[in-house]
């Protein structure tokens, strides 16, 4: 018959450049190997940051002409830009979609300072802008 044991242990860990985590179920000083099944819970798990993204992946991203009348240029030599958004000063999302083209028509929006959001699978960067 399986046993419940409601004892709970408190470990706290940095994760950074962790790639692997192995649970074991001894307490002696050193692990024979055998594979024990079970079933493990986990909770009260905190992510801080920007977990799973590479914050450089668009280090060089740059949009322009800055101030913009028409065609804002989308240009990044480091990773290729998937997906866009424009957001208002609010926050509000104005537009978005899937980077076609190495540029974005913005000839649509009002006078004012706007951000540009993109992102591939690999992460994202906002960069600011000005319509004019």
């Amino acid at each position: 018959r399986d046993q419940i044991y409601a004892k709970w242990h408190r470990v706290d860990m940095i994760l950074k450049d962790v790639n692997e985590i192995r649970i074991l179920s001894s307490t002696a000083p050193s692990y024979s190997g055998d594979a024990i099944a079970g079933t493990m819970h986990i909770d009260n798990i905190r992510a801080e940051g920007l977990t799973g993204f590479d914050d450089n992946i668009f280090a060089d991203l740059v949009a322009y002409p800055n101030p913009v009348s028409d065609i804002l240029n989308v240009a990044s030599s480091g990773s290729q830009v998937e997906n866009y958004e424009i957001f208002n000063i609010a926050g509000q999302r104005i537009s978005g979609g899937v980077m076609d083209a190495q540029f974005i028509q913005v000839s649509n929006l009002s006078q004012g300072l706007y951000f540009l959001r993109v992102s591939n699978d690999f992460g994202a960067r906002t960069i600011k802008f000005v319509k004019r």
